[in-house]
Order: C-alpha cells, then structure tokens, then sequence
C-alpha cells in the first residue's frame, strides 16, 4: 500500500465520523507533520508514512516533531489503516 492510499483511507474516515481533516503545509519549513485532524474540541498533527517504512522518520521529521511535542501538541505516526482507525477512535474519545 503507497502513502496516497493510505492518506485517502484516512480521508475516508475521518469524514465518516465528521472529523475536520486537512492535508497541511508549514511555509518554509521541511519535515513537518502532513495532516490536522479536528474534533470534539481536539487538535491532532499526523504524520503519514509509507507502510513499507514501518513509520519510520527521517532525522529531520525527528527534530520537527520533538519540536511539537516540546510545546505540548501531539503528533501520531500512522503507517497502516490499524494505525489510522486508532488515531480516529483516540480523537472521537
């Protein structure tokens, strides 16, 4: 499974459960999370990765999400629809 179809699932469900999902872009900045996803008062930064690479981050994804975690927002490494589905269920708690 390539990370676009991976990234549509995610899309997919999110929708179903009226979670806010949004695919976003930090000006300037490389190695930051790819997705926002919104709801019931929650904010969650996701990084998506390819399943092959078993959610493994380069050394710059590295430094930009201990950045995140630094200041308190909580980033999810999704890798397969398993991880995904967890993430969904974690926000809808």
């Amino acid at each position: 499974m390539s990370e676009r179809i991976l990234q549509n699932y995610f899309k997919r469900e999110a929708a179903k459960h009226d979670i806010l999902w949004r695919k976003i872009k930090f000006e300037g900045r490389r190695g930051c999370p790819d997705v926002m996803i919104a709801a019931k008062g929650k904010i969650k930064l996701v990084e998506i990765k390819t399943p092959s690479l078993k959610g493994k981050l380069s050394a710059l994804q590295g430094r930009q999400v201990q950045k995140f975690k630094d200041v308190g927002i909580e980033i999810k490494i999704v890798d397969s629809r398993r991880k995904v589905d967890a993430v969904i269920k974690d926000i809808l708690k």
